[in-house]
């Protein structure tokens, strides 16, 4: 797949087939086909497509074009620092930490 913009952000564009046909059972929606595009800037998606097909529809064995569903996101922040406090733990009684 070529290089595109979604938006004013460049992307990547990988194209990933996966050989669902021969695994699902007649008339089963397909995703059969993944898109993930990733900003050139910071390689973080911008936009993941599924397209599928659907399986042995009216007779047909090869299949016939199904749904896509497009997913997008934004407003991501690269290496932010997070708080210790958003993870606490507490060791069980008894525990008696580990060190080298």
């Amino acid at each position: 797949m070529p290089d595109t913009k979604i938006g004013d952000c460049e992307v990547y564009v990988l194209e990933l087939r996966m050989p669902y046909k021969k695994l699902q059972p007649r008339g089963r929606y397909l995703p059969n086909v993944r898109r993930i595009y990733l900003a050139k800037s910071d390689l973080l998606p911008r936009k993941v497509e599924e397209i599928g097909e659907q399986s042995g529809v009216l007779g047909n064995p090869r299949g016939m074009p199904g749904n896509t569903t497009t997913y997008y996101f934004s407003g991501f922040i690269a290496n932010s620092r997070l708080s210790g406090s958003l993870f606490p733990t507490q060791p069980p009684k008894g525990a008696k930490p580990i060190r080298p």
